[in-house]
């Protein structure tokens, strides 16, 4: 539909030749690219006022195959980002929900490494000083090292 709404060889207004090349080379870089998308989004824009007529003339059974095309490629999108959820990182894939950022869980792991970092500072400056040196010395004695991380 939008080749032929577009498509400069069918414009007899030499005016509009160039715009409607220009349109027709967006068109054609976007299927090349299989971008539905972008060729929904140059359909919803109605370039030229040149769409508008064949969407309206076209037979039902046109528009039916393009909403079932539209749906396996929207099937087709769903799967591969199915596949992509199997192989993210499940830490990653905990701050996800629905497709976006999970707040809470977000939150509750700030909130973890704000109170881990706030832990660390006052272990660091406790050692600083020498009162910390020697309770940490003491605790070397009498525990294993990897205990006391």
């Amino acid at each position: 539909m939008l080749a032929r709404a577009l498509h400069p060889d069918k414009e007899t207004d030499a005016s509009r030749l160039a715009e409607k090349t220009a349109w027709m080379q967006k068109v054609t870089a976007a299927y090349a690219d299989r971008d539905l998308a972008r060729l929904l989004d140059i359909l919803a824009s109605n370039p030229l006022d040149a769409v508008g007529p064949y969407l309206s003339q076209a037979p039902l059974k046109t528009v039916q195959g393009f909403a079932k095309r539209l749906r396996r490629e929207l099937d087709a999108l769903r799967n591969r980002l199915a596949d992509l959820d199997w192989n993210i990182d499940p830490f990653l894939a905990s701050l996800i929900k629905g497709g976006k950022l999970n707040e809470v869980a977000y939150n509750t792991h700030v909130a973890a490494v704000r109170k881990e970092l706030k832990f660390l500072r006052q272990r660091r400056d406790a050692y600083r000083t020498s009162e910390g040196v020697n309770q940490l010395a003491e605790a070397l004695r009498s525990h294993p090292w990897h205990d006391l991380m």
